[in-house]
């Protein structure tokens, strides 16, 4: 089964897949919005609206429930 994933109006800034589970992935578009997906469902779990005026960069910590935004 393939499941595609086009919620993001605009362009992806960064997708990070969580290591320690094997279906949680975080994704982050241009436009400021980040989402958190379990990959097993079509449609996020969380979508936050990080920034109003967009999103440069998104870094996810590796074990801990955290992420960091840039914006200019």
């Amino acid at each position: 089964m393939t499941i595609q994933y086009r919620e993001h109006k605009t362009w992806i800034v960064n997708i990070h897949m969580q290591r320690g589970g094997l279906r949680e992935l975080v994704s982050g578009s241009s436009s400021g919005d980040i989402k958190l997906w379990d990959i097993r469902m079509p449609n996020p779990l969380l979508e936050i609206q990080a920034h109003k005026n967009g999103l440069k960069g998104l870094a996810v910590h590796e074990h801990a429930p955290i992420f960091a935004t840039y914006v200019l």
